[in-house]
């Protein structure tokens, strides 16, 4: 991993994790929240520490971006085991910034954690963030655009809130992910849509969806001449 970071005391730092691969369609939601904790870093008595877990082909995009950080310290960690990760963001890590089944994880671990969404290009300035919690219909990430604005609070207040309310914000990302994600939680919600449902095997020959089509037909007979 390569850092820059002053040693400083543990209390006296928020220290912030972006967990994910860094790949085309994630690269402008690290590099938008780069930037706000650019602009919201001096507003903060506390230090802030950005750690981001997560290799891919946009790197150097990243890298260049992290060059001119100044306004908090940073380290890139290329990635940490399966089996060590939960421990090592419970351990280390007051609020989790990821997408997709990444940001699973940090409710898995007890995070605090916000649901960032996914871009091909520039994220707008007036970029909302929102707890995984919150996330509408358990979406893992929307796409972002300026026709499709984000819901949520400004990053400071996302900050304030962590500094303030950690505890509970962890507690109610963990039970989140265990009331709605969990294996159990997803077994149980298709045991009742199968229950619910009146689908029968006459009525799926009556439609003709196990038909053989036309192609598969003429292949088979082709196939018995040669």
């Amino acid at each position: 991993s390569s850092s820059h970071f002053e040693a400083q005391s543990v209390h006296e730092v928020l220290h912030i994790a972006w967990l994910g691969r860094i790949a085309d369609f994630k690269i402008n939601s690290v590099l938008r929240l780069i930037t706000d904790l650019r602009i919201s870093s001096p507003n903060f008595e506390k230090k802030i520490h950005l750690t981001i877990i997560g290799s891919g082909d946009f790197e150097e995009v990243l890298n260049d971006e992290l060059d001119s950080v100044q306004e908090f310290s940073y380290e890139l960690i290329k990635g940490i085991p399966q089996n060590e990760l939960h421990h090592y963001l419970n351990k280390n890590i007051d609020l989790l910034f990821a997408m997709g089944t990444s940001a699973l994880e940090g409710g898995i671990a007890n995070v605090p954690t916000v649901l960032m969404n996914f871009s091909y290009s520039d994220i707008p300035d007036d970029y909302k963030y929102n707890y995984l919690f919150n996330s509408n219909e358990y979406s893992l990430g929307d796409l972002t655009s300026s026709k499709n604005k984000s819901q949520g609070s400004s990053l400071c207040l996302i900050l304030d809130e962590v500094i303030s309310n950690k505890k509970s914000l962890a507690l109610e990302t963990s039970t989140y992910v265990s009331q709605n994600h969990s294996l159990d939680a997803i077994t149980n919600s298709f045991m009742i849509y199968c229950e619910k449902n009146n689908l029968t095997y006459q009525k799926l020959i009556e439609s003709g969806d196990f038909e053989k089509p036309a192609f598969y037909k003429i292949w088979t007979l082709i196939k018995k001449l040669f």
